[in-house]
């Protein structure tokens, strides 16, 4: 017994190390990607148009695993995201607006045995101005590679014409056969004036006749397609180098795409700390209401003292005061927040704001023994103004005057007209 109980424990000890190591060992690896019926060989430099699709092939890089795999898919650029998880080996999209977009696979299996220990992720652009540029580019050399290949049959063709061993694409030395050979005319012509057709001399002695006119017509095919294979080489040319200024803005893009994520990664954090921070305020504010809520309960309920009664009156005018404190701070964090203040204006009498914010704060004011006078002017015109904003400037001039007023001193808020302002 005591045996096979070993045995058991080092059988258990063997499985759970050796699922630890097939976890870690476990990979997803971009197997194949596809676009226009063609697979992309360069991954470093895949551009798309917006009418494009792209399908990207996956699997697991591991062959010890022999659990069902799932996969965890995700594409995303500057603006937006999408996540998705299947069992599926391959994902197709289509119809992208322009962008940088990085796609990434990342692989686990639902009993839990594994998970996959890095991501796969490719990077492609979606540009139409450049997708249409490689295309052209794409067609130009085709297009040059057909006119070589007619370029260098006909040179052959020439081969028999003159018994030369005509090495096509060597412009240099095409040029020198020709110029020689135009040399060799005009020496033959010059000896032989009364024909009417030029000699060549081949290598073994031998000589051919070939007629004027048939010789010039060679020559001028001939010097055609060399230009126009020129012409086509000046723009590719000139379109890679368009290519490559466009390779280095994309480059610039990725970076601001880089940095727009990072800047999204902060306002995020800053928006989750926002959040937190409202509510602890909320939190904070709940207790003291509730508080007040039974101190009046209290003075209802019960034939209290005068002494009694003026305690609890204390306690209220404290807890209040907190309250419009921890408004004040909410006040403050959502003027920060917001880029542009939105003013809700509407005709309103200032007497009735003031005389409002002196009662608030006359509690506040007689605990130091400080005497609040009002100097309000008859008479006073409506004003177009944000009553709650207006409120709030005044509530904080008024209990700023009584903080910093000494004791027994006083605290007076006049209000007239100054012109066509209060």
């Amino acid at each position: 017994m005591k045996y096979k109980f070993l045995i058991v424990i080092a059988c258990l000890f063997i499985l759970i190390f050796s699922s630890n190591a097939y976890a870690e060992n476990a990979g997803v690896k971009i197997e194949k990607i596809v676009s226009k019926g063609k697979q992309i060989s360069d991954l470093n430099n895949i551009v798309l148009s917006d009418k494009d699709s792209i399908q990207f092939q996956y699997g697991i890089d591991d062959p010890t695993i022999n659990t069902k795999a799932r996969f965890r898919l995700v594409l995303k650029n500057a603006q937006d995201s999408s996540v998705k998880t299947t069992d599926i080996s391959n994902a197709v999209y289509k119809n992208l607006p322009e962008g940088i977009y990085e796609f990434s696979v990342w692989g686990f299996d639902l009993v839990g045995t594994w998970v996959s220990s890095k991501t796969a992720k490719v990077i492609f652009r979606v540009n139409n101005s450049e997708a249409e540029l490689r295309q052209n580019l794409e067609s130009l050399q085709k297009k040059t590679n057909e006119q070589d290949s007619i370029y260098n049959a006909r040179l052959e063709s020439n081969k028999q014409y003159f018994g030369l061993d005509l090495v096509s694409g060597a412009g240099g030395l095409l040029i020198g056969i020709i110029l020689g050979s135009l040399l060799l005319i005009v020496i033959k012509s010059k000896s032989n004036k009364g024909t009417n057709s030029f000699g060549a001399k081949m290598e073994k002695g031998e000589s051919i006749t070939l007629p004027k006119s048939e010789y010039e017509k060679l020559l001028n095919e001939n010097s055609s397609l060399r230009a126009e294979v020129a012409s086509l080489r000046g723009q590719i040319d000139a379109l890679q180098t368009r290519s490559s200024e466009m390779r280095k803005r994309n480059r610039d893009l990725e970076d601001s795409l880089n940095n727009l994520s990072s800047s999204k990664e902060e306002l995020e954090s800053l928006q989750k700390q926002k959040d937190e921070l409202f509510a602890l305020i909320i939190h904070d504010i709940k207790n003291p209401a509730a508080l007040i809520k039974s101190l009046v309960e209290l003075l209802r309920s019960y034939d209290l003292s005068a002494v009694e009664q003026q305690e609890i009156i204390d306690d209220i005018a404290e807890t209040t005061s907190k309250i419009v404190a921890l408004s004040h701070e909410v006040t403050k964090i959502l003027a920060l927040e917001s880029s542009r203040m939105q003013l809700e204006l509407e005709s309103t009498q200032v007497e009735e704001i003031i005389k409002d914010v002196v009662k608030r704060n006359s509690i506040a004011a007689s605990r130091k023994e400080i005497s609040m006078q009002t100097d309000i002017a008859p008479n006073l015109p409506e004003a177009r103004i944000d009553a709650q904003k207006i409120d709030e400037v005044l509530d904080n001039l008024v209990s700023n005057a009584i903080k910093f007023t000494q004791k027994s001193g006083s605290v007076r808020v006049k209000v007239y007209k100054d012109g066509e302002g209060i």
